[in-house]
C-alpha cells in the first residue's frame, strides 16, 4: 500500500527498537533503503547520526513499530522529524490509540486488546514485559 500511494518515492525507515526491528528490516529491504536504529533510551545517538546524515534529506521517513498501543514512543519520535515527511508502519495498533496527529498510519491489524508496558519480567497489576511480547507469547 505504501508503494502504491507514493509511487517513484524515496524512503528511509526508522524502526522503534525492538518491537519494530523485524517488520522494520523488511520494510527497508522491500524499498532497497536505508534504515536507522531509535531506542529512546539512546536518543541522542539516533540525533547524531540522523541530523548529521544527508542521506536521509529529501526522502519519506517510514517510522516503524511492532505494536503502537498509547503511541506514546511514536510522539516522541515525530516530535524529532520537523521538516521530514513521515508515515507510519505497525504490525497491531490498538482501537484505543487516539490519532491526534496527520501522519497516515499502515497497520496490519486493528486490536481491541491494550496493555500498557513496564520494564519487569511477568506480568502482574495489568502492566508486564513489552507489548509486543505478548503478541510472540502467550504471558
Amino acid at each position: 500500500m505504501i508503494q502504491k500511494d507514493y509511487p517513484n518515492k524515496k524512503f528511509a525507515v526508522v524502526i522503534m527498537m525492538r518491537s519494530g526491528l523485524c517488520f522494520g528490516q523488511g520494510i527497508a529491504d522491500f524499498f532497497d533503503c536505508p534504515e536507522l536504529f531509535y531506542e529512546d533510551s539512546n536518543s541522542k545517538k539516533f540525533d547524531d547520526e540522523f541530523y548529521c546524515n544527508s542521506l536521509y534529506k529529501d526522502r519519506i521517513i517510514i517510522l516503524v513499530d511492532g505494536v503502537i498501543n498509547s503511541g506514546k514512543s511514536m510522539r516522541e519520535i515525530i516530535a524529532k522529524m520537523n521538516g521530514y515527511k513521515t508515515i507510519i508502519a505497525t504490525n497491531v495498533i490498538s482501537s484505543k490509540f487516539n490519532v491526534d496527529y496527520i501522519h497516515p498510519i499502515y497497520a496490519t491489524r486493528i486490536s481491541g486488546r491494550s496493555f500498557v508496558g513496564a520494564k519487569q519480567q511477568i506480568i502482574s497489576n495489568g502492566k508486564g514485559p513489552d507489548t509486543s511480547d505478548r503478541l510472540f507469547r502467550n504471558m
